[in-house]
């Protein structure tokens, strides 16, 4: 649940084998709204690092369509042909939540 500590909310989605990282490694925006990130301060985190020690991957899920413009931008191109075709979500966005 939304409200549980932190730490429970952790082992709740390591035990559903869910992992949670962010596309941006570092990027340059005024505020927290996604729109406001400077394209080209972006540097994507290291996937292909990532799939190699997780290697069951079997979908991405993004929050939100930024989140999944800036992976097909910056990380795709980088990928494996067997990586880079990864079955992908987009979820509604959870920032206009953050908000209210």
């Amino acid at each position: 649940a939304a409200e549980a500590p932190y730490e429970e909310r952790v082992a709740g989605l390591i035990a559903s084998r869910i992992a949670v990282w962010d596309v941006v490694a570092t990027a340059h925006r005024e505020g927290s709204l996604d729109s406001r990130i400077e394209r080209n301060t972006v540097r994507a985190n290291d996937f292909s690092a990532f799939f190699d020690r997780h290697a069951g991957i079997e979908r991405i899920c993004f929050n939100g369509a930024t989140a999944q413009a800036l992976y097909a931008r910056h990380v795709i191109p980088r990928l494996p042909a067997h990586l880079a075709i990864l079955p992908m979500v987009t979820l509604p966005s959870t920032t206009p939540l953050m908000h209210r």
